[in-house]
């Protein structure tokens, strides 16, 4: 990760971007999708549709999670 895991679970939600299309991702660069946590497995540019190819999900229903849970999860991968 860029950041440090304490400035992560401070920012879920504003520090991890929401998807949106015309951004480039590189490998590790994490995203939330439907309040779903993401991290990119391929790099490319975003398109208007998210594509399930290039991210594997780490997170699901992360606004629900502890920051000791989020940060397990991405300490996991």
């Amino acid at each position: 990760l860029n950041s440090s895991d304490d400035l992560l679970l401070l920012n879920v939600g504003k520090g991890i971007p929401i998807y949106s299309s015309n951004v480039n991702f590189v490998v590790g660069d994490l995203v939330i999708f439907e309040n779903n946590l993401y991290m990119c497995i391929q790099a490319h540019t975003s398109e208007a549709s998210f594509d399930t190819e290039k991210f594997q999900i780490i997170g699901a229903d992360i606004h629900s999670l502890t920051d000791v849970e989020i940060k397990n999860t991405i300490d996991s991968f």
